[in-house]
């Protein structure tokens, strides 16, 4: 049926004791993402170094029906280190970009770090969409506390300067996922 405004903002609410849970984190992505919307659904871009099939499972997820009224597509881009050009033109297509690191390519170097694996392509996501346009999501980490992404955040400040909101996913709830 017919939602109201207030339903259905009142179904992208979450509470501090959800906010850390795997559907508490999508609600608040959902929640950003259509912070940004305008009168049409937004196309998603999800930038990485990783193998699209690494974050396969964000890929479905965004393209569910949990985000059906807020995005319209989603187009994943491959980061290599001398694919500016490419990477310029994804960012071009999108309104919307996520920037993907998962730990299983060893470390969390993602910004400010020595040898950071995206400075630039964040800066750049955030200048030409907006902060309140992008968002990091780290993968494959044992521990997703508040403790461990307020670490991350202190460590590497610019995940906050210039990203709306860092989420971090474990392989537990992706795990779950499957079932």
């Amino acid at each position: 049926g017919i939602r109201s405004g207030k339903e259905r903002k009142q179904e992208d609410e979450v509470t501090n004791e959800e906010s850390n849970s795997f559907e508490g984190k999508m609600r608040t992505m959902r929640k950003i993402i259509k912070k940004r919307k305008t009168s049409h659904k937004l196309k998603v871009g999800i930038f990485s170094r990783s193998a699209e099939c690494e974050y396969e499972w964000l890929k479905t997820i965004l393209n569910s029906q949990f985000f059906q009224n807020t995005v319209k597509s989603v187009q994943p881009c491959c980061i290599t280190n001398n694919g500016d050009r490419q990477f310029a033109e994804a960012v071009s297509h999108c309104k919307f970009g996520i920037l993907y690191h998962s730990q299983n390519r060893g470390r969390l170097n993602i910004t400010n770090v020595t040898d950071s694996l995206y400075d630039k392509e964040l800066q750049d996501l955030s200048t030409k969409l907006g902060k309140n346009s992008v968002i990091v999501v780290i993968d494959d980490l044992d521990d997703v506390s508040k403790e461990k992404k307020d670490a991350i955040l202190e460590k590497q400040r610019s995940l906050k300067e210039l990203a709306e909101e860092v989420f971090l996913f474990s392989r537990d709830e992706k795990k779950k996922l499957d079932q």
